[in-house]
């Protein structure tokens, strides 16, 4: 199984980094709205509206403390609505796609998958089949490799929320392989979790004009079951700018590890 620990901080120069905690914390699942052709790019926002977000990221093997250089860093979102790119009319469903429920584990234990059983009762092992795509959009996805200092940045906007699951970003980090064309293929996937902005920012944020209008319920970090299993680890620390907010985050990776079956 491989990890990542979260150190974060405002935005600081490479030789201003202070040292690395070399530790590893648990992943988190991929999600259904994974994607493996996002275009290698740091701004990501397309004509996505929101309040601007820099995210700053930086890599580091845990088994030595050394910057991964690289290595690509592939983030993707949800929109101010809480629509995925690829999948917008899927994504823009009432409930969690599949009938899943984000609450607390279904009867006897955690789910073995992405989700808690549906209305036809447990799911199999692993997690449920990835929707087919619905469109060919690619707001807010994107790959980045990672600089000889470990550094990989992305502009963004301050992700939405649906129905089901907390405020979160989606990471992935793949080592081994090489950009072709706009894309990165090949090597293997290190590194698969996620990010998880201030419950208060989050209330604030979503006041603005590009977020207020999606009327529903939101679900808190304290009532989304996958946050409540490693979310923590994954909180990012955010500063203010006067035009939007900058997040830094350093990842701890074993760049050999192989995920776990999920």
């Amino acid at each position: 199984m491989t990890a990542l620990t979260w150190a974060c901080g405002r935005p600081r120069s490479p030789s201003e980094a202070a040292p690395l905690a070399c530790v590893l914390t648990p992943e988190q699942v991929e999600g259904p709205y994974y994607l493996d052709d996002a275009h290698v790019r740091s701004d990501i926002r397309e004509d996505r509206p929101g309040v601007p977000l820099w995210l700053d990221t930086r890599l580091v093997d845990v088994r030595s403390c050394a910057p991964v250089d690289g290595a690509a860093v592939d983030l993707w979102h949800c929109d101010a609505g809480g629509r995925y790119s690829g999948f917008v009319a899927e994504s823009e469903r009432p409930a969690p796609p599949f009938g899943g429920a984000f609450r607390g584990p279904p009867p006897g234990g955690e789910p073995r998958g992405m989700y808690a059983p549906g209305p036809d009762g447990p799911r199999p092992d692993g997690p449920p089949p990835r929707p087919r795509p619905t469109d060919g959009a690619r707001f807010l996805r994107g790959v980045q490799l990672s600089s000889g200092a470990g550094r990989a940045r992305f502009t963004t906007i301050y992700p939405g929320w649906y129905a089901g699951r907390a405020v979160h970003i989606h990471v992935r980090v793949r080592t081994g392989g090489a950009v072709r064309g706009e894309t990165y293929g090949g090597g293997h996937v290190a590194h698969t979790g996620q990010l998880y902005l201030p419950e208060p920012l989050s209330d604030r944020v979503f006041s603005t004009s590009a977020y207020a209008a999606h009327a529903g319920e939101r679900m808190t970090q304290s009532e989304d079951f996958i946050f409540r299993n490693g979310g923590a680890g994954g909180l990012l620390d955010v500063s203010k700018r006067e035009d939007g907010y900058v997040a830094t985050a350093t990842i701890g990776i074993d760049p050999t590890a192989t995920p776990p079956r999920r």
